[in-house]
C-alpha cells in the first residue's frame, strides 16, 4: 500500500513520529513536508505548498491508497487545491494536538480561527485519529460549545459525526537507547540494594506540556 504523509511542521517530536512509521511500516511511504517553522502560517497557509508537492509526487508516478494528514494541515483547502486528483483516495487526519483546546500560557491569547481550521478539516477527512483517549474526548467535547460561539447555522450536529469517525492510535516510542542502563531481559525491582527503574518523561520541556504535574508526582 501506498502512504502519502502531509506533515506543514516537519520537525521535533512530529518528524520522530513519521521515522517511526515509516521505519516500522510495511508499506510504501513517501512524506511531503515543509520545515518547522511558524506554526500559524503553516496551519493557515501550509495546504498550498503540501497540493503543489502532492500533484508534483502523484505526476511522478507516487499513487496513494491513503493520505495521511497531520493537524498542522488544512485539508478542506488541499482537498480544494488538487482539485479532485486525489478523488477516492481514503484522507486521515492524526491529531497530535489542537486548536480549541491546546494549554496557553497566561500571556497568550488563543485565536478562534486555528479551531476553525481543525474544525474543517476534521468535517472533511475521512477518519479521525488522535494520539490518546483523553485528547479524542476532549476535541470533540469542546466542540459543541465552540461552534456555539458563533452567531447562527452552526451545525452543533457536527461534532457527533466527528466523533464517530475518530478513533485512538497510540504513538509509538523508541527504548533501545535506554538498554546501555539495564539489561532489558531482566524485571528491574525496587528496594534496598536494587537498581532504580527508569522514569521516562516523554514530552517536550515546556508549559503546554505541564511538567510541574510530574514532579509534583515524583
Amino acid at each position: 500500500m501506498n502512504v502519502l504523509i502531509l506533515e506543514p511542521y516537519y520537525g521535533r517530536s512530529r518528524k520522530r513520529f513519521v521515522e517511526g512509521l515509516t521505519e516500522h511500516s510495511r508499506h510504501e511511504i513517501q512524506v511531503v513536508s515543509m520545515s518547522a517553522r511558524y506554526w500559524q502560517w503553516r496551519l493557515q497557509g501550509g495546504a498550498v505548498t503540501l497540493a503543489h508537492k502532492a500533484l508534483e509526487a502523484l505526476d511522478n508516478g507516487f499513487v496513494p491508497n491513503v493520505i495521511l494528514a497531520s493537524d498542522m494541515v488544512n485539508l478542506a483547502a488541499f482537498k480544494a487545491l488538487t482539485n479532485g486528483r486525489f478523488s477516492g483516495v481514503p484522507m486521515v487526519m492524526y491529531f497530535h494536538n489542537n486548536r480549541l483546546t491546546y494549554p496557553l500560557s497566561p500571556t497568550e491569547h488563543r485565536d478562534p480561527a486555528f479551531g476553525y481550521i481543525n474544525y474543517l478539516s476534521a468535517l472533511v477527512a475521512d477518519y479521525l485519529v488522535f494520539n490518546s483517549q483523553s485528547h479524542l474526548q476532549e476535541f470533540t467535547g469542546a466542540l459543541p460549545a465552540f461552534l456555539g460561539t458563533y452567531p447562527d447555522y452552526t451545525h452543533l450536529e457536527k461534532a457527533q459525526e466527528i466523533r464517530q469517525k475518530s478513533r485512538v492510535l497510540h504513538r509509538g516510542i523508541s527504548l533501545r537507547q535506554f538498554d546501555a542502563f539495564t539489561d532489558a531481559t531482566e524485571p528491574v525491582g525496587w528496594g534496598v540494594g536494587m537498581k532504580p527503574p527508569i522514569i521516562l518523561w516523554n514530552h517536550r520541556w515546556e508549559y503546554d506540556q505541564n511538567p510541574h504535574a510530574f514532579f509534583r508526582l515524583l
